[in-house]
């Protein structure tokens, strides 16, 4: 990974704890990295200078909105709920579908994009969802 500090004149480069299946960064404070792999969740408090694993759960896709909404779209499709940076989690609902990404607009508004290229949206914190988008048959 590649990180700049200032608009993108410098970079520094950082190692991500293993290969990434994703990342966000709590958008209250940018030292905080969640990383997701195969190999379960990790954290990060120095922008990815070190990490330390903080879940099991491999292959899930994250978002986080707001600093007491970090979301994760484990496989299968359970959705899990952190306020407190990934320190604990909560199922809030279930997709239905195998999950390929997950997108926030906002805490409550949710987007999944599953295997099969269904677009599902929550408007509830991931309590519910409906098909947004289906593929053609």
């Amino acid at each position: 990974m590649l990180v700049s500090g200032d608009g993108g004149k410098k970079w520094e480069t950082r190692a991500a704890p293993r290969p990434l299946v994703d990342l966000e960064v709590n958008p209250d404070d940018p030292n905080m990295w969640i990383a997701t792999t195969q190999d379960g969740v990790y954290v990060s408090r120095d922008e990815g200078g070190t990490w330390r694993a903080i879940d099991p759960t491999p292959n899930s896709y994250v978002a986080w909105p707001a600093a007491d909404a970090l979301y994760r779209l484990d496989p299968g499709g359970p959705l899990m709920l952190s306020s407190d940076g990934g320190g604990s989690w909560g199922e809030v609902g279930s997709t239905g579908g195998e999950p390929q990404a997950l997108v926030a607009a906002d805490p409550m508004t949710l987007y999944a994009i599953l295997i099969d290229g269904t677009v599902k949206r929550s408007a509830d914190g991931g309590r519910t969802w409906t098909a947004f988008v289906t593929p053609p048959a």
